[in-house]
């Protein structure tokens, strides 16, 4: 991946995996990664993490030029708490936010690849389905809520699916080569430098994450409330 195309003072935030990454680009366009747990609920990583970097590329809020923010599909919680970040530090900042689905982060991470599927979300025999083509220099992705059964039958001639190492055994299901699931920050900047450039930006009391099923909490509070 060209780092060149990533516009300076881009602020990233990839949660999307356990073990998650922030980064910040700095004036000349260098990039500065940190990795932080996502999935911890307990302790607030993630803006310390973004602040540490701001200074250390010695970026004013005032002079960020984008929000780079991977929008799932993954936990509830650690997407809330990725996505609010996201809109509270546009409020303040008047920086523009791109949402890139997890799928074409992880797919921009494939130098190689112009043809893929991802494997996101899963949970009993349904998962969450991304086909993801490069055309033009721009990841496109089509998904949608499967189970192994809709796709057992279908023939697929994609280079490679991207999954979790515990997915791998719905993953040889589409007889494709396996390949590791890995949004990072770096990857992120890549996509969403290219989406910003064709304009492809969202305010920040539209943005919202990505599910690709209704939230559990909200399942059992329904539940309960119809249960009255």
């Amino acid at each position: 991946m060209n780092s060149d195309c990533i516009i300076p003072g881009t602020l990233a935030i990839e949660l999307t995996l356990q073990d998650g990454e922030v980064g910040v680009t700095n004036a000349n366009g260098e990039v500065l990664i940190q990795s932080i747990q996502s999935s911890s609920r307990e302790t607030d990583d993630v803006l310390p993490a973004i602040d540490a970097l701001m200074k250390k590329a010695n970026l004013k809020p005032s002079e960020l030029s984008l929000i780079a923010l991977s929008i799932g599909p993954s936990g509830f919680t650690t997407m809330r708490i990725a996505t609010t970040i996201a809109k509270h530090i546009s409020f303040i900042t008047d920086a523009p936010i791109v949402a890139v689905p997890s799928a074409i982060s992880a797919a921009a991470s494939q130098s190689e690849c112009e043809l893929l599927l991802s494997i996101e979300a899963v949970k009993g025999n349904s998962f969450w389905l991304s086909q993801l083509s490069l055309y033009e220099g721009a990841w496109k992705c089509d998904a949608t809520l499967t189970t192994i059964d809709a796709v057992k039958e279908s023939s697929f001639t994609h280079q490679g699916i991207l999954c979790n190492p515990q997915h791998a055994e719905i993953a040889r299901v589409f007889n494709v080569p396996i390949l590791p699931y890995a949004p990072s920050a770096k990857s992120l900047m890549i996509v969403s430098s290219n989406q910003f450039n064709r304009g492809e930006t969202i305010s920040a009391a539209a943005l919202t994450p990505l599910y690709p099923r209704e939230p559990e909490a909200v399942r059992k509070w329904k539940t309960q409330r119809n249960a009255r």
